[in-house]
């Protein structure tokens, strides 16, 4: 189950649930998402993710692919 924010200027007026869906959401728009009964994001966030354990292991991943290439890369 996917929970959208419905109070986005975006969806105003909100007189057509559907056809704002269909239109003008966005991920962003995302609250909460529910997968078999267990949030996996609540309030916008992920839940249980150590965001920066994944962005941290995707830089180094990241700076060894450009290293096997021959790409100099900078920090961050």
């Amino acid at each position: 189950m996917v929970l959208l924010r419905a109070d986005a200027l975006g969806l105003t007026p909100l007189n057509n649930p559907v056809g704002a869906v269909v239109l003008a959401a966005h991920p962003g728009l995302v609250d909460s998402v529910f997968v078999a009964g267990r949030g996996l994001k609540r309030d916008g966030a992920l839940v249980g993710v150590d965001a920066e354990r994944v962005r941290r292991l995707a830089t180094e991943s990241r700076d060894r692919l450009f290293e096997k290439a021959g790409v100099r890369v900078g920090t961050g």
